[in-house]
């Protein structure tokens, strides 16, 4: 069989594949994959540019926004792609991309892999009550917004100057049902009544960890106490050659919440690389069978581990309690945007 690939002008935004029959067995491929190109250049270029200059930038009327926060330094990148997107970086580490002209344009991986577990646990259009430990530049929170318009959102943080920042310079709107508050997230927390949300939304760091006092099994059964009981916890992790600590964190979640899966990449599953693991956790069945056969048609290796999987993968593994001391802190990983970022524009199912 003879088959023929040919690279067409590109369409923006979206990948377009044809084929066409060949005398005998053969088939022509025609496909479009230059806006996965050009896009991730570009983008690549940009923070080179301003990395390497000492901030300047060469997209006229568009200049990176540098801001001191309570964290260190945070960076607006734009994305030389789409006029009003952005992506934060904080001390020189990615953190979020938003497209303020759609923000249901989702582009780390970690958060679609976050946001496809959504879409497969509450239908589309149908309103949530979320809370957002971990605020970032409010990605999740937005796609929640848009895709399920009359959510009841609210984003806890605890850099105020990180918030102000986010906040002047990519506004939500202000019908959105996303209100923002500067806080501890467990103290904010212990402060919500019971059954209050639908998710809870896990995504703040130090270092490559989770705050050891938001990763706790005392917290995650207050996480449960304020849960409805169809309700959801969704937790980015990061895995930086430790595998361990991913371990101990599933272990604490599934003494509270006993259903629970993992998505990941197929490397950082085995411990052959860095990455984000996104652990789903509840008191019913996750949604495995789609999110496998999502995953499956995922070009970057995701791979859902749940049931008896899941259980060799944290076996002989206890759960981490308020006094139990925190773990030594690793150094954060070199993760460069080709492992993280997915330089197309679309939705994550």
């Amino acid at each position: 069989m003879a088959v023929l690939l040919v690279v067409a002008p590109h369409v923006r935004g979206r990948i377009r594949c044809s084929t066409t029959e060949l005398p005998g067995d053969g088939f022509i491929v025609i496909a479009s994959v230059a806006p996965y190109v050009l896009c991730h250049q570009s983008i690549s270029r940009a923070w080179a540019s301003h990395r390497d200059t000492g901030g300047m930038t060469s997209k006229p009327g568009s200049p990176p926004i540098e801001a001191e926060i309570d964290a260190g330094r945070a960076l607006l990148l734009p994305d030389p792609n789409c006029p009003r997107a952005y992506i934060l970086l904080v001390n020189g580490v990615q953190q979020s991309y938003v497209n303020l002209d759609d923000p249901a344009d989702v582009r780390y991986r970690y958060a679609r892999r976050m946001m496809g577990a959504v879409n497969f646990l509450f239908p589309c259009a149908a309103p949530v009550r979320a809370l957002h430990i971990g605020a970032g530049a409010l990605t999740m929170p937005r796609y929640l917004a848009t895709t399920r318009p009359g959510s009841s959102q609210l984003v806890v943080d605890n850099d105020a100057r990180l918030i102000e920042l986010v906040k002047r310079h990519l506004p939500w709107e202000a019908d959105s049902g996303i209100r923002v508050e500067v806080g501890d997230g467990r103290e904010k927390l212990a402060g919500q009544p019971d059954g209050a949300y639908d998710i809870v939304i896990l995504d703040a760091f130090v270092g490559v960890d989770p705050p050891h006092h938001l990763a706790s099994l005392e917290f995650v059964q207050e996480v449960a106490r304020i849960l409805a009981p169809s309700g959801w916890y969704l937790i980015n992790l990061l895995h930086s050659r430790m595998l361990q600590r991913i371990r101990d964190q599933v272990a604490t979640v599934r003494s509270v919440l006993p259903s629970a899966c993992l998505v990941a990449n197929g490397k950082a599953l085995h411990d052959l690389g860095t990455g984000n693991v996104v652990l789903l956790a509840g008191r019913s069945a996750p949604p495995v069978e789609p999110l496998a056969r999502w995953a499956a048609r995922d070009w970057f290796d995701t791979r859902v581990l749940a049931g008896d999987t899941l259980d060799r993968f944290v076996a002989g593994t206890q759960a981490i309690s308020d006094a139990s001391p925190p773990p030594p802190p690793l150094p954060e990983p070199e993760v460069t945007y080709s492992q993280s970022f997915v330089p197309a524009r679309g939705r994550p199912v």
